[in-house]
């Protein structure tokens, strides 16, 4: 049997990345652990867990989007894109680095409305660069209902993204 100390150092650093990807705000991304590993320790404890690393992608996605819907993103001096080194692109400009981190916030508002199955499809696909065959695999869902679930959010997206673009 595997012991939870080798589990937290296995799978944390990935589980972060994946909070990371969704999420882009440190804080967030500890609370969203924090929560996960707590949740993951007594679902251990109790042997029912038998698959760490497709749990932990799935349990930190699903809190990621839940942690979304709850904060709803908004601006702030902490949150702007000088603040996110992954966004500041200096050869792009201000202007340009101002849009693209508005456009950023923009779409992780929309996903975050998304239907749970279709957020976490799109985040794993978009977000993580998972294989349709992996997220089926950790969202414990048929290949099918990946794509459907991805088809789905993708033309829901567009959908708002499309008004967004009519009412500017």
């Amino acid at each position: 049997m595997t012991n939870w100390n080798q589990i937290v150092r296995e799978h944390g650093p990935p589980a972060y990345r994946v909070a990371w990807r969704i999420l882009r705000h440190p804080q967030d991304c500890e609370d969203v652990l924090q929560e996960v590993f707590i949740e993951a320790h007594e679902l251990f404890v109790r042997g029912e867990i038998s698959h760490p690393r497709t749990f932990m992608n799935r349990l930190v996605t699903f809190r990621a989007i839940d942690l979304l819907r709850k904060r709803r993103i908004t601006d702030s001096i902490d949150n702007s894109p000088i603040q996110d080194s992954s966004l500041w692109d200096p050869a792009a400009g201000p202007e340009a680095t101002v849009i693209n981190h508005e456009e950023t916030l923009r779409l992780r508002s929309i996903v975050a409305d998304l239907p749970p199955r279709q957020a976490a499809v799109f985040c794993l696909v978009h977000f993580e660069e998972l294989s349709h065959d992996e997220i089926a695999s950790t969202l414990e869902i048929t290949n099918g209902a990946v794509a459907m679930a991805l088809h789905k959010a993708r033309a829901k997206l567009r959908e708002v993204f499309d008004a967004l673009r009519e009412s500017d």
